[in-house]
């Protein structure tokens, strides 16, 4: 629970000011397919799957990709063929990822977390936009999760831009000046 109490979404973020000195060592895992998975929407569209509340990493906000794929079929742990028509982005209000991020493990996350306002890819591609819906599963026990929904609507027919190659997965410096 953050400084102002329980249910409130108040304060500032843990971990204080940027530390000085280098970054701390990342520990990624190396599995390939952590935290990922396919889920296959049923004739509606519609799409339900439960996972972990996102942390962040230098640059990056809070944030979920996703990629919508038609006319392919699962495979195993893969999705083989078919076609691309969206990449999207789900985001959270900077309230409730503030308060999620008084609890463990991500209170013990020693790098400067990124608000929306300090991610560009939040800020130039319309972030806002994208930003789910939560309430709590229990609204007098926070730690008894969050329920999120957003609804996406995807032209099936499309076929998304190439994502940058910059620094953050954005696109090179010289393409992100105005």
């Amino acid at each position: 629970m953050g400084p102002s109490g329980p249910g409130s979404f108040g304060g500032p973020p843990p971990g204080g000011p940027r530390p000085e000195g280098p970054p701390p060592e990342n520990h990624p895992t190396d599995q390939p397919t952590f935290l990922r998975g396919i889920q296959l929407t049923g004739p509606d569209g519609a799409v339900s799957f439960r996972t972990a509340f996102p942390g962040f990493y230098r640059g990056r906000t809070n944030h979920i990709h996703f990629k919508v794929r038609v006319g392919g079929h699962a495979t195993g742990k893969s999705y083989e063929a078919g076609h691309t028509s969206h990449n999207g982005q789900i985001f959270f209000s900077e309230e409730i990822a503030t308060e999620v991020m008084w609890h463990e493990p991500y209170s013990k996350h020693k790098i400067h977390r990124t608000t929306q306002d300090e991610d560009h890819v939040f800020g130039d591609h319309h972030g806002e936009l994208s930003i789910a819906s939560l309430q709590s599963v229990r609204p007098e026990e926070f730690a008894a999760g969050l329920y999120a929904e957003l609804v996406a609507a995807v032209d099936p027919l499309a076929t998304p831009a190439a994502v940058g190659v910059g620094p953050m997965g954005g696109p090179p410096p010289s393409e992100h000046q105005n």
